[in-house]
């Protein structure tokens, strides 16, 4: 009798990969997508074959494309990552906030993307901003509901006045 061989490494990797929610890609140097991990259809709502031929920098806000792509142009030229902290567009048309870590591959052909949300931390730091400004720039009712509004929003909890 024969003992069961154990899987193949790479596949355990697969595995792991199709499972975290994290962004995972691989970009031609002008951005364009060439593999994006499923962490894009459970962050994003995108499913990895849509972004395909896609250009990164159109899924990102306009005020924070420039700065991302200013960090993939630099890694180019230098064997080192950069992290960026933009906006990303999910698919049904909202923003995200990203934490995105970008990196030349071993062979230089290629940017390697990894991306994690951060929408929890900007939200509560535009919270804790909105406590530090205080009564200077809102009164009373307002202050109080813009800083409820920013910290459900950090826990992802819906609420309304």
């Amino acid at each position: 009798m024969v003992a069961p061989q154990p899987p193949q490494l790479t596949e355990d990797f697969r595995q792991l990969l199709d499972a975290a929610p994290l962004l995972i890609s691989r970009h031609g140097k002008d951005g364009t997508f060439i593999y994006a991990s499923p962490g894009y259809r459970q962050l994003l709502g995108y499913e990895p074959d849509e972004l395909r031929d896609q250009s990164l920098y159109t899924f990102i806000h306009p005020a924070e494309a420039e700065r991302l792509r200013s960090a993939c142009v630099m890694i180019q030229s230098r064997n080192e990552s950069r992290t960026v902290f933009c906006r990303m567009r999910h698919k049904d048309g909202h923003f995200v906030w990203v934490e995105i870590t970008c990196k030349m591959s071993r062979d230089s052909q290629s940017i390697q993307i990894f991306g994690s949300d951060n929408s929890t931390t900007k939200y509560l730091e535009e919270a804790l901003r909105i406590m530090a400004r205080g009564t200077d720039t809102l009164h009373g009712l307002d202050f109080f509901r813009v800083l409820i509004s920013q910290v459900a929003a950090a826990l992802r909890m819906p609420f309304a006045f």
